[in-house]
């Protein structure tokens, strides 16, 4: 494939020219212009479009953003945390990324596969690789603060939320009490995943990775369990059954553990309302956010 078919790809699925443009300048600086096999698009995500080239010299992954990143997403701060893992082994290998468009080409990981949220032997890996991760205690990035993630969001949906979500007020009153509560223990402040959704959890015969690490962030790193879970699906006991895969034989107090319940409903009402911000953009998840706002809704 040449550039020109590459770029036409690109804007096919929707990709703005100048994105496009910049996309080819890439391949040509990285040299993968001219043997290009193979090209095309995978499922889109949920902030990004992604898209596959296999070439002479192997397999990469092209990420270019999608609508509403450049608010949702701190692309320096993604940039500087790939550099920070570089070397590592609990990332994919990054061999391009631009700290202000959000283009980024990574690693195809051959014969991978996501975890499967219901096969305990892959989520015990995933969930001990995101402990062992965690136990590097990285700081010195930008917080993810959930309160304050809550008020910039609902600030920058242009709709009523009341009548978009049911019980909105009483459900945020929970929420913010919640994270009253929350806010008042003692906890460990270090570089958090914050998207560890099962999907991101690359696992092959050699390796475990963990990619995607865009909305990364300092925060305490139990609120990363909770987002595994609350991504999956699992029920009450499911999520009990992750905590203690988490902590192994070390075993979990039954005060962190309410506090990681608390977090998958402070973490469900704050993707509801990321998905209400894709909404006024004409991107819809609603069977998604149905169950995320179910979470916001859910007791200790």
């Amino acid at each position: 494939m040449n550039t020109e078919q590459i770029k036409t790809e690109l804007i096919t699925h929707h990709v703005d020219a100048q994105h496009a443009d910049e996309a080819v300048r890439v391949l040509q600086d990285l040299q993968l212009d001219e043997d290009v096999r193979d090209f095309h698009a995978l499922s889109a995500g949920m902030t990004n479009r992604l898209f596959y080239l296999r070439t002479d010299h192997g397999s990469r992954l092209l990420r270019l953003p999608g609508e509403e990143s450049e608010f949702l997403v701190d692309r320096a701060q993604e940039a500087r945390v790939y550099h920070d893992l570089d070397g590592l082994h609990i990332s994919d290998r990054i061999y391009y990324i631009n700290s202000e468009s959000g283009i980024k080409v990574t690693e195809f990981i051959e014969g991978a596969h996501a975890c499967n949220p219901f096969n305990p032997d892959e989520v015990a890996d995933a969930l001990t690789h995101l402990r062992d991760f965690h136990e590097h205690r990285l700081t010195g990035y930008e917080p993810f603060d959930l309160r304050q993630k809550i008020l910039a969001y609902e600030g920058h949906i242009r709709h009523d939320i009341e009548g978009a979500l049911p019980d909105y007020s009483e459900v945020r009153k929970d929420v913010l009490k919640r994270l009253t509560l929350i806010e008042a223990m003692e906890k460990e402040n270090v570089l958090c995943h914050i998207d560890s959704v099962h999907e991101n959890f690359i696992l092959n015969e050699d390796k475990l990775r963990l990619i995607d690490w865009e909305y990364a962030a300092q925060c305490d790193p139990h609120v990363d369990i909770a987002m595994f879970c609350i991504y999956a699906g699992y029920d009450r006991e499911q999520i009990h059954e992750a905590i203690d895969l988490y902590f192994g034989r070390e075993g979990c107090s039954r005060r962190v553990r309410e506090k990681i319940f608390h977090y998958t409903a402070i973490c469900g009402f704050i993707w509801s309302l990321w998905c209400e911000i894709k909404r006024d953009v004409n991107v819809r998840y609603d069977d998604y956010e149905k169950i995320q706002y179910g979470y916001a809704k859910m007791g200790v």
